[in-house]
This record gives structure tokens, C-alpha cells and sequence, in this order.
């Protein structure tokens, strides 16, 4: 049983240290910044104008993403560590968000899902309404927006 613990220990440190998936050729390359005090970030900057705010908080690694997409496709994602990363979607990611949004006014604004163990609360934020949801049996239409921007800040969060 020892020897199956510091196994699984190693491995999760090897884990750790794998590359990150390279971004898409059509993107802008992210930049890069640490922020914070490496326990809890500086807030973002001013959020006002933005096409949409997502955060993402739990999860069995205790997540607390952001992700701020402004109307041009220009986004900046805050991890919990404080490391802030800003870049520009392609025209083809600000077309899926876009169609993801479509209807958002019309989302109930408190989605309690399923009760998952280790699951993600997410908050979303598009014009004057915000949108509370969990992991679990979400509604079809809140579960497409959350898993377009799920998609985002996997594919430039990282």
C-alpha cells in the first residue's frame, strides 16, 4: 500500500510538469503575467464593456478561473494562482460564443444542476444579466454557453 501511494504521488508531480497544449495557429499567442500574491489574484481589470464575464469556481483542484471576453474577441483569463493570460479568439471562436449567447436574456438566472461531486459553480455575466450555474442537469441552453466557454478557457487557460 506504501509503495502504491509514493507511486501515485510521483506520478502526480510528473503530471505537473507535462507541456501545455500549443495554441491554434489563427490565435494571437497569449501573454503572460503573475498578478496577486500567488494565493488569490488581483482582481481583473474593469469588466465594464465586456461581451461577457465567466468565472469558474471548485472542482476537485478547487478552480477559480475568469475569463473576460470583450467584443472585439480580445480576452484575458485570471487563474486562482494569480497568473493572467490576454489574447484575441479567432473569428471562428467569436462566432461560436456569439451563437452560444444568443438567447441569453431569456436563461433562468439560477441553475443549481445536479448536486455532481467535485463539480464546477459557474457565474456568467452578459449585458445587465447574470447567470448562476453547477454541474449537474442544466438546461440545454445553459449548458451550451458554459461548455463554450469551458472549451475557451481549457484551450488558452492552461
Amino acid at each position: 500500500m506504501r509503495h502504491l501511494l509514493w507511486t501515485v504521488f510521483v506520478l502526480g508531480l510528473l503530471a505537473g510538469c507535462a507541456e501545455p497544449a500549443a495554441t491554434p495557429a489563427a490565435s494571437t499567442t497569449p501573454t503572460v503575467a503573475r498578478t496577486g500574491n500567488g494565493i488569490s489574484p488581483t482582481p481583473n481589470p474593469d469588466a465594464s464593456g465586456a461581451l461577457v464575464v465567466f468565472q469558474r469556481t471548485g472542482g476537485i483542484a478547487g478552480a477559480d478561473d475568469t475569463l473576460i471576453v470583450r467584443p472585439d474577441g480580445q480576452y484575458t483569463i485570471t487563474r486562482r494562482d494569480g497568473v493572467r493570460k490576454q489574447g484575441t479568439l479567432t473569428a471562428a471562436e467569436q462566432a461560436a460564443l456569439a451563437a452560444a449567447l444568443q438567447g441569453f436574456g431569456a436563461l433562468p438566472t439560477d441553475n443549481p444542476g445536479g448536486g455532481v461531486a467535485d463539480g464546477y459553480s459557474y457565474r456568467l455575466q452578459h449585458g445587465d444579466r447574470t447567470v448562476t450555474a453547477s454541474d449537474g442537469d442544466l438546461p440545454p441552453a445553459v449548458s451550451r454557453v458554459v461548455g463554450e466557454l469551458n472549451q475557451l478557457l481549457s484551450r488558452y487557460g492552461g
